[in-house]
């Protein structure tokens, strides 16, 4: 995981919260937030759906806990539909191995 929290900050009610200001630049990984999804490939692909395998520019917005003590990070990105015609904005939380810095 990179941009990783000090692993000492103190137990907070409803978990701890590493805020980034101002967001920090990524990349998204879709196939590792929706695996299932993006495993089917492209035998029976429809243009108009929407593609979970991409991996898409974002912005982090803030690292949380999980209730297992894991680190979870809160993006904001564009998925959009196989054809690129259409985007939807969604903001979600992501497994660490789904995010990268992007770069410059």
């Amino acid at each position: 995981m990179f941009d990783t929290p000090p692993p000492a900050l103190p137990a907070q009610p409803g978990g701890c919260l590493v805020v980034r200001r101002p967001p920090t630049p990524v990349v998204v990984n879709l196939a590792r937030v929706y695996p299932s999804l993006a495993a089917r490939g492209n035998a029976h692909r429809l243009v108009d759906g929407w593609d979970f395998g991409a991996v898409v520019e974002g912005s982090l917005h803030h690292w949380t806990r999980s209730s297992n003590g894991s680190w979870v990070a809160f993006v904001s990105c564009a998925i959009r539909s196989a054809d690129r015609r259409r985007s939807v904005q969604v903001s979600l939380y992501v497994p660490p191995d789904a995010v990268r810095p992007r770069r410059r």
